[in-house]
């Protein structure tokens, strides 16, 4: 959506800040996004690493010594292995480990006043000053 040549910070900074500032950019990005890694989870992996393997193990089938073809075999069956057993990938197990994992705990300690501030400012741009002051009062830092 916002192609930015490698070094040129200039121009990243300023498509976050366009980011930042207009919500509609922002969920175009953002949908835009989850349409690019809907199609990468949809992707089957498989099938490529078993074209790979095939065209490798096609073109050096004449000038490969036995170490070698022990190599790939071995190689191709760890690889077997491994993709039978990511078929069962599951997404929220991982994100339980992320969730319970020291450094993800330190960086939700470490951004805690930062997110409250924020939630707060949210709070009190889309419900006004009353609003957000009762609700902290009644809530405190549940906002």
């Amino acid at each position: 959506m916002f192609p930015v040549s490698f070094g040129d910070m200039d121009g990243a900074a300023h498509h976050l800040i366009h980011l930042l500032t207009d919500k509609d950019a922002r969920l175009a990005a953002g949908a835009e996004a989850r349409s690019h890694a809907l199609e990468l989870s949809e992707y089957n992996y498989s099938d490529s690493w078993q074209s790979i393997f095939a065209s490798l193990a096609h073109s050096h089938a004449t000038s490969i010594d036995e170490a070698e073809a022990l190599m790939w075999n071995i190689l191709f069956d760890h690889w077997q292995q491994h993709s039978n057993t990511s078929c069962a990938y599951n997404a929220e197990h991982e994100i339980e480990l992320i969730h319970a994992s020291a450094s993800y705990k330190i960086g939700q300690f470490i951004t805690f006043p930062a997110r409250k501030i924020r939630t707060f400012v949210r709070c009190l741009k889309e419900h006004g000053f009353r609003y957000t002051i009762r609700t902290y009062l009644q809530r405190g830092d549940h906002l």
